[in-house]
């Protein structure tokens, strides 16, 4: 049976110690470029592999050390006012679910806003540095930015949504296409022949058009006479849109409206309609599972989650700098059942007497 080679037979080889070339293996940036390259050749020419137990032993090893003495992870956002992504679907769950992965891997989340007085993307780089900062998650962009010139050369990183455009780093987000694709599917399964969506009229394209492509993905599947062109409001939502809902609605006519349920609610209570007697609704944009409103959970704890688990093994492996190839990760959304949309696939439509419930 042959032997293992081990990080001491590369060694020998190679002139060094152990520990460079374990460095070296990990892409670790105290060694210069040109003696990782070597040692990494040396080690495919000897036929090295890692071992998978001795690297989990390693893991748990400094996973307690870290439990002991956290590092901090940088979690950076550029909002109006330092603390109002709080106030935003999805954005305070983010935090939270990369908060206690953090937490169960040995770090600490620490926010840093680019919007306090003074701070510039020099200045927050020189932070970081001075504090021994190396991970850093990019989360609650408020307004579409641009480039963020940060020194990526010294910081591994990732990104939550797809703000800022630059830098291409390792993305986790909302499968926004499977969401929107999800509710349309699941209200035709329950026997809603006209269904239409409402959303902001610049929310699709801040997530690349995923929410306009899933609607009129899932709206071709339809007889022409069925489909319905979104509702877009005004991100204000103010009178404008009021006048021009009712035309809307009166036009189309749908049996089931999907978007969020404050809005929802707003506009067909002003037009005396019941939910779900006149007009079923689904919320895709829901945070939890609601007593009242079906719809999509988007399952924003596991998109934070899933960053600092990406940034941690990221981090483990010395990965510094802008990737040449980025990678996307879609956490996809999770449909739930609710009486405001009823199955309705056999027998007649149920109607609900009684108040209607108001929006959450």
């Amino acid at each position: 049976m042959k032997q293992r080679v081990s990080l001491k037979d590369i060694a020998e080889r190679a002139g060094v110690h152990p520990t460079t070339v374990s460095m070296a293996l990990r892409d670790h940036p105290r060694l210069p470029e040109a003696t990782r390259t070597r040692i990494k050749k040396i080690a495919t020419e000897m036929g090295y592999t890692p071992d998978p137990a001795l690297s989990a032993l390693v893991q748990y090893r400094n996973q307690a050390f870290r439990r002991r003495n956290p590092s901090v992870i940088a979690y950076v956002t550029h909002w109006s006012g330092l603390t109002g992504w709080k106030k935003v679907l999805c954005h305070p769950d983010f935090h939270e679910g990369a908060r206690a992965r953090a937490g169960d891997l040995g770090y600490r989340l620490e926010h840093f806003s680019l919007r306090e007085s003074g701070m510039t993307p020099a200045r927050m780089s020189r932070i970081l540095r001075t504090r021994g900062i190396r991970g850093v998650i990019l989360s609650s962009f408020g307004h579409p930015y641009e480039r963020l010139e940060l020194d990526w050369d010294h910081f591994v990183a990732v990104r939550i949504d797809l703000q800022p455009v630059w830098p291409p780093l390792h993305a986790i987000t909302n499968n926004h296409l499977q969401i929107m694709r999800c509710g349309l599917e699941r209200v035709r399964e329950l026997g809603y022949r006209k269904p239409a969506a409402i959303y902001g009229s610049g929310w699709s394209s801040r997530v690349e058009e995923l929410w306009d492509v899933g609607y009129t993905w899932e709206e071709s599947k339809l007889p022409s006479d069925r489909r319905v062109p979104p509702f877009l409001f005004d991100t204000a939502f103010a009178a404008p849109r009021c006048h021009r809902f009712p035309a809307w609605f009166e036009k189309h006519r749908p049996d089931v409206l999907l978007g969020p349920n404050r809005e929802i609610m707003e506009r067909v209570q002003e037009m005396g309609l019941k939910v779900p007697g006149d007009v079923a609704v689904a919320d895709i944009f829901l945070e939890r599972q609601d007593p009242f409103y079906a719809g999509v959970v988007h399952n924003s704890l596991e998109v934070g989650a899933k960053a600092v688990e990406i940034l941690s093994g990221m981090i483990i492996n010395n990965q510094f700098g802008i990737p040449s190839i980025p990678i996307r990760t879609d956490i996809n959304g999770t449909w739930f059942d609710g009486p405001s949309c009823p199955d309705r696939s056999v027998g007649a439509p149920v109607v609900v007497s009684g108040k209607t419930p108001r929006a959450r």
